[in-house]
C-alpha cells in the first residue's frame, strides 16, 4: 500500500500545476492499477481480503482530501474515469477532462480578486 502513495505523490509532485483534484485522480487510478494486477497475478495471493482493504485505503484517502478541499467531488472523478475506461480502454489521454465542479485554480483567483476588492 505504501507504494501506492509513493507514486502518487511522485506524479503530484512532477505536476507543474498540481491541485488536490489530480492527487485525488492519481489515489484512484493507482489503486486500480494495483487491484487489477495482483489479481490477475496467480502467485500473489490476492484475496478478496486484500481488496477490500485497498478500497478502503483509497476511499479513506479521498474521503480526507474531499472533506479538506470541499469543491472535490471524488464520486465525479470515479465516474469519469469508469466511462474513460469502459469506452477508452488504458491508454486515454485525459489531459482535457475537469474533474471537479470547480477546479482548485479557479478557487485561489477567485479569493484573490475577492482580497482585492476589500
Amino acid at each position: 500500500y505504501k507504494s501506492i502513495i509513493r507514486k502518487v505523490q511522485k506524479v503530484s509532485a512532477e505536476k507543474e500545476s498540481y491541485c488536490p483534484e489530480h492527487f485525488v485522480r492519481e489515489l484512484l487510478i493507482e489503486g486500480s492499477l494495483a487491484a487489477a494486477l495482483a489479481s490477475l497475478d496467480d502467485c500473489d495471493g490476492f484475496t478478496t481480503v486484500h481488496f477490500r482493504s485497498l478500497a478502503i485505503l483509497v476511499h479513506d484517502a479521498c474521503k480526507l482530501l474531499a472533506s479538506r478541499y470541499t469543491h472535490i467531488f471524488v464520486g465525479r472523478v470515479a465516474r469519469i474515469l469508469a466511462r474513460r475506461w469502459m469506452i477508452n480502454g488504458d491508454d486515454a489521454s485525459d489531459s482535457n477532462v475537469d474533474y471537479s465542479s470547480m477546479k482548485t485554480t479557479d478557487l485561489l483567483a477567485n479569493s484573490d480578486n475577492s482580497e482585492k476588492k476589500l
